[in-house]
């Protein structure tokens, strides 16, 4: 794991990457059309979930990498008494 702080966009792509799929399975599974009509069924509510966890995991996969391929560039930071000194 990188040693840099996350900022809070990070966890806001994560928060609606969780949201967003439930929200519309469960749109879709309130239409009239659907298996279980104008109510939500135990297979429409197991769908939205797992919809929920896989994409919100992608989500912060994809940011972990991101953050790891970051903190492969940043330069090393020394303790100041590591620091070598430039005396003659």
């Amino acid at each position: 794991m990188p040693d840099r702080p996350r900022d809070l966009g990070d966890f806001l792509q994560a928060l609606i990457a969780f949201l967003a799929p439930g929200a519309a399975i469960m749109g879709v599974a309130l239409l009239v059309s659907s298996p279980g009509g104008e109510t939500i069924t135990a297979s429409e509510w197991v769908t939205a979930a797992v919809g929920c966890v896989v994409t919100s995991a992608a989500v912060e996969a994809q940011v972990a990498r991101k953050a790891h391929a970051l903190s492969k560039h940043d330069p090393p930071e020394f303790p100041p008494e590591d620091v070598p000194s430039r005396q003659a």
